[in-house]
């Protein structure tokens, strides 16, 4: 007698996978007391996995779309990945920052996966600071910019080397 395959399925779930020249008999022994719905013939060519359901497989027992079944709910992406294409991919440091799972300081900014400060013109923009604020923090750095001439000159002259 030529073996068969059978998939065991309970509530949608596949429990068991059974390739038997016994039929469905043989697997009901096999089985024991272990609860089940349906035992049922598949394609022997597919590939049926224990613990997934019985919706994620084409009628060939083949996978459907891995967007498929992520859109159906049958495979669960993890909170920092997406799917591109039919692949599962890392987010991006900009995409995790815009789902919320990540959060930068405010006077930062996120590019594909690099962080960066922002222009001043998105801290205005993002009431982060005011025009004025900014100004002052320049106007502060371009007078210790002076001190440091300063300073160096004076240090100069004190070794002599003018």
């Amino acid at each position: 007698m030529i073996a068969e395959k059978y998939i065991v399925v309970k509530d949608e779930i596949i429990v068991g996978c059974f390739e038997t020249s016994q039929g469905i008999d043989g697997i009901k022994k096999s089985m024991g007391n272990i609860p089940y719905d349906i035992i049922q013939a598949v394609d022997i060519e597919g590939y049926h996995r224990i613990d997934t359901n019985v919706n994620e497989y084409d009628k060939n027992g083949v996978f459907k779309l891995l967007s498929q079944r992520v859109k159906s709910g049958y495979v669960k992406l993890p909170g920092d990945h997406k799917l591109d294409g039919e692949e599962i991919v890392p987010m991006t440091i900009e995409e995790k920052v815009w789902e919320k799972l990540i959060e930068l300081d405010p006077l930062m900014k996120a590019i594909g996966n690099n962080v960066i400060p922002k222009t001043d013109a998105e801290l205005i923009k993002d009431k982060i600071k005011t025009q004025a604020q900014i100004d002052a923090e320049k106007a502060a750095i371009e007078q210790e910019k002076l001190i440091q001439v300063e300073i160096r000159k004076m240090a100069m002259e004190r070794l002599g080397l003018k």
